[in-house]
């Protein structure tokens, strides 16, 4: 370290610092130390050279803890998507790249297909199921500067909408004609069945609304 002997002279590192040229992960990234000085009764006798070879590994971060993404969807749709491209990673990750999971089901619902693409959006075809049935689809999430995460989309299946009540009338005819209906109100979907009752004779009406 070149102090004479018998000279005191220390490394006063109160004030020193580095810099790198950014803070992504990487190996062997170098360090421009500034800040040094030098502290004891013959400092003064001495001056700093250089500093050089100073290098720092940069590591991935653990992964965040990521929110799910729920979706409640009735039994009777087929198809659907989500985005899990604002899910809460930090800006400080870097590029982001999606991947499937492995899915799972509860109850009787089944998952014909799915996929994720690199905007994050997720597409996905069911089959079967019932009103309480889940689906779960786990995103795995890469990036720069952290650990891999995963966020799932969380699907609920739900009864289908209710059927609104419909308004038959002018319901008036005479023997032999034919009888004309007026309709109104009905929302809904799934299959509706209506009774008219008239004269001790009963009509059936089956049809989807």
């Amino acid at each position: 370290d070149d102090v004479i002997n018998g000279d005191t002279v220390a490394l006063d590192l109160t004030n020193a610092y580095g810099d790198i040229t950014d803070a992504n992960v990487g190996n062997g990234k170098a360090v421009a130390v500034s800040g040094l000085a030098l502290s004891g009764a013959d400092a003064g006798n001495y001056t700093l050279g250089p500093v050089t070879g100073v290098t720092v590994d940069i590591t991935k971060a653990n992964a965040p803890s990521l929110t799910d993404v729920t979706v409640q969807q009735r039994y009777s749709e087929t198809s659907g998507q989500a985005s899990v491209a604002s899910v809460g990673m930090p800006t400080s990750a870097g590029t982001l790249t999606y991947a499937k999971g492995n899915e799972s089901t509860t109850g009787t619902v089944t998952v014909t297909d799915w996929s994720v693409d690199e905007s994050g959006k997720v597409t996905y075809t069911l089959s079967g199921g019932a009103a309480g049935d889940t689906v779960t689809l786990p995103v795995v999430i890469s990036s720069v500067n952290y650990q891999d995460a995963t966020v799932n989309v969380a699907i609920t299946l739900t009864e289908k909408n209710t059927q609104a009540a419909l308004t038959l009338s002018n319901a008036e005819m005479t023997y032999g004609g034919t009888l004309t209906l007026s309709a109104a109100g009905g929302s809904g979907t799934g299959e509706v069945t209506y009774a008219i009752v008239s004269g001790g004779n009963l009509a059936t009406l089956n049809g989807s609304v």
